[in-house]
């Protein structure tokens, strides 16, 4: 409940002083807009993942799988994905190596590459570089999302799949989160007949690694 009321409570905030005129400069009005459109997003992003987890906890979520390029799924995602990025002063890169056709959803695909992209920016320091990458390897689509993050330690990788699980240090540190985003994450890769893992990276933070089938025309 309280990962709900925080965003809540900052849209009212600077809604009531948007329509009370205290915010006087184009700036302020501006400032107060993003913080509502951030924070909104963020609000949609939790309530999808809720969502989601009713619906597979159910086996009740529709997908839509056929052919189709990623690509622009990843650009459109990370254009809407900009103004949190932006709030921790977090860049993030892409690398299109190839886009072959995968057989994928596309929404449940946008959700899984938003809750890995939330999580590289939440966990991770202000003001770093989260690199995208998108390739083709043995037949199948590969994404990777590399953050410069303090990564997940070997023995907790095969619990933080679990719903509503949070690592000791995020909780210490009262780091926000739900706990929910990685269970949602695998549930859909594997209902795309996919593979999700986590790894180290090559920059100290974590990688994640999502394969997903190719067309038979890729």
């Amino acid at each position: 409940s309280h990962e709900l009321r925080t965003p809540l409570t900052e849209i009212v905030l600077f809604a009531e002083l948007l329509q009370s005129g205290r915010a006087a400069s184009p700036g302020e009005v501006q400032d107060a807009a993003r913080v509502i459109r951030t924070e909104a997003m963020r609000l949609h992003h939790m309530v999808e993942n809720i969502l989601h987890v009713a619906r597979l906890d159910r086996q009740s979520y529709p997908m839509s799988i056929h052919a189709q390029q990623v690509a622009p799924v990843l650009f459109e995602v990370l254009e809407g994905f900009k103004p949190i990025a932006e709030q921790r002063q977090c860049m993030i890169d892409i690398h299109i190596e190839s886009d072959p056709m995968l057989l994928v959803d596309a929404g449940a695909l946008r959700q899984v590459l938003l809750n890995v992209l939330d999580n590289a920016v939440r966990y991770g320091p202000e003001g770093q570089q989260i690199v995208t990458r998108l390739s083709y390897r043995d037949q199948r689509g590969v994404i990777e999302v590399d953050d410069e993050g303090p990564g997940i330690p070997e023995a907790d990788r095969h619990t933080v799949w679990d719903s509503y699980t949070r690592l000791d240090r995020d909780v210490a540190r009262a780091r926000t989160g739900t706990g929910l985003g990685l269970s949602v994450v695998r549930a859909l890769v594997e209902q795309m007949s996919g593979r999700v893992a986590l790894t180290s990276s090559a920059r100290g933070g974590t990688l994640v690694t999502i394969n997903l089938p190719a067309s038979p025309v890729a």
